[in-house]
């Protein structure tokens, strides 16, 4: 899912390309991924996000299969990814 460069800004383009993709990496900073997380209003898309907003948030896995085992991760539709 890709949105032209005039609609990025457009909040009602990037939650439907949000909620139209199976899977979303996030790399961006903490408010901007919460709030790019609260516009998904669907189970179906899965999330990595790669800042530190949801690192020890309920309902999100911590992406380290080493700590939470791989299967959780596998299987988690919200995974914070573990950073530096």
């Amino acid at each position: 899912v890709t949105l032209p460069e005039q609609r990025r800004k457009d909040d009602a383009a990037r939650a439907e390309a949000l909620n139209c993709a199976d899977f979303v990496i996030l790399c961006l900073p903490d408010e901007a991924a919460r709030a790019a997380v609260a516009m998904i209003e669907n189970p179906r898309t899965r999330v990595i996000d790669a800042s530190s907003a949801h690192r020890v948030a309920e309902g999100w896995t911590y992406g380290f299969p080493e700590v939470v085992g791989r299967d959780a991760v596998a299987g988690a539709a919200r995974v914070s990814n573990p950073g530096c």
